[in-house]
Parts: C-alpha cells; sequence; structure tokens
C-alpha cells in the first residue's frame, strides 16, 4: 500500500498541523479530515511525536487546541503504539 516517508511527512505536516487552527470552522474541519487521512499511510507513534513537536508549539493557540484533541482522540483509537 501507500506510505509516507519521513521527509514527505516532515514537509507536509508541520503546514497541515499549523493551518489546522485555522478561523473559519470548515476549513479547520477539512484540514483535521486530511490530518486523519494521514493516519493511514504514516506510523501513529511518529504522528504523535510530530504533534508534540510541531503542533503543541504553534503561535497559533487555536493550532494547539486543534493538535492536542486530535492527538488525544488518535491515543483513545489507537493507544499508546
Amino acid at each position: 500500500g501507500l506510505a509516507l516517508t519521513d521527509y514527505e511527512a516532515g514537509v507536509l505536516l508541520p503546514t497541515l498541523l499549523d493551518k489546522s487552527g485555522h478561523n473559519i470552522a470548515q476549513i479547520r474541519e477539512k484540514y483535521r479530515h486530511v490530518i486523519r487521512l494521514v493516519c493511514g499511510v504514516y506510523p501513529v507513534s511518529k504522528l504523535l511525536g510530530l504533534y508534540m513537536l510541531e503542533g503543541f508549539h504553534s503561535k497559533n493557540t487555536r493550532s494547539r487546541v486543534e493538535c492536542l484533541e486530535e492527538a488525544a482522540a488518535l491515543i483513545e483509537r489507537h493507544g499508546m503504539e
């Protein structure tokens, strides 16, 4: 199947995580959907690491909240792999 390399994830995910705090709710939901799709092509454990490195340190408060909520949802769905 398809898989995202570490390099590709390192380029794509920081932008997705930062933009996940967009002011418009519909756009935020689209970013959240894309991030959830990434779980199918990138290991959840590495994705959680990127949340901690990139998303939790965003200057945008809404982006930090979105990252925290999605990280919590990932842990609920997948556990601490």
